[in-house]
């Protein structure tokens, strides 16, 4: 998303370096992620120095607060906000901050490139017994602390779901059947993570390392979106923060944790289609593939210039 800069003439206004945000969920290694993200928060600054630069701001004397509202504009390292009740709040994100960005978007961008994840039943030649109900894209971040599921739920691999069974605790502990043997199906819930590499009419194929995964995406499916990557939010998205904010300066907020929840699905327009065939015949296929969604684009380097 372009920066809204609504604010500018703002008292503690401080324009930051923009356009490091990449607009991509599409990486070839982990250590690329990494470097990416890295080199994002870098010229963001870190949210000690951006808040020593407010204006009237002191040592000490701060507080847990908690906002939410909807997103009125970004600029840099900074965040607008606006209640339900119309009253402005303004975040600065630092290095320690934690971007969420959770919403849905249209089948189009399940583009090859991305990584997906998914939970579904498979028997014990590999094959699906369900069409996908959900499927999520999926960034891969890098935080110092990340519990062992964080971990796990974006590394590629096939890991097995654990269900509960009813009334577990009142009944003796059973052996479960023999896979093997004709009373057992041999279906189990898996959770697959992994990179997508061929997107039509529903069919998927998701790679696992070397292995490759065919599913259906049902018809009515719904595309989930999970990201750190802020430039995926737009103006009116609902947002939820949480910091600390200096008594001396009630509306800016040190943020430490912020999640955005979009509005509206990503890649969808109200005439999608007819866009769609527009822009076949007034481009190249290979460029109308790339502009249908930007969670595919590849990310600039931090020296580049913002097109």
């Amino acid at each position: 998303m372009n920066s809204i800069n609504l604010l500018q003439g703002v008292a503690g206004y401080r324009a930051a370096p923009g356009g490091c945000f990449h607009r991509r969920l599409v990486a070839s290694q982990t250590a690329r992620w990494v470097k990416t993200i890295a080199v994002c928060w870098i010229a963001l600054g870190s949210a000690t120095d951006a808040w020593a630069q407010l204006p009237g701001a002191v040592q000490g004397g701060l507080d847990a607060v908690q906002v939410s509202g909807t997103l009125q504009a970004i600029s840099g390292n900074q965040v607008k906000i606006e209640d339900e009740q119309s009253h402005q709040s303004f975040g600065v994100l630092g290095n320690e901050t934690q971007v969420t960005y959770l919403g849905e978007a249209d089948k189009s961008v399940l583009q090859p490139g991305v990584f997906v994840r998914f939970t579904a039943p498979f028997d014990a030649a590999g094959k699906p017994q369900a069409e996908l109900q959900e499927i999520e894209i999926f960034q891969a971040t890098q935080r110092r602390r990340m519990s062992r599921q964080e971990r796990q739920d974006q590394m590629p691999g096939i890991y097995p779901v654990e269900e509960p069974e009813a009334n577990q605790s009142r009944q003796p502990a059973k052996k479960a059947p023999d896979p093997a043997s004709e009373r057992s199906p041999a279906i189990k819930t898996v959770r697959v993570v992994g990179q997508l590499k061929f997107a039509k009419q529903g069919k998927l194929q998701v790679m696992v390392g070397a292995r490759s995964i065919v599913v259906t995406l049902a018809e009515d499916g719904i595309v989930k979106v999970a990201s750190s990557d802020l430039s995926l939010a737009v103006q009116g998205d609902a947002v939820e923060i949480s910091g600390l904010r200096n008594a001396a300066q009630p509306d800016w907020i040190q943020v430490q944790k912020m999640t955005v929840t979009g509005v509206q699905p990503l890649g969808a327009t109200p005439n999608a289609k007819q866009d769609l065939e527009a822009t076949k015949e007034e481009q190249p296929k290979k460029r109308v593939r790339r502009s249908r969604s930007r969670l595919a684009e590849p990310a600039q380097s931090p020296t580049s210039k913002p097109q």
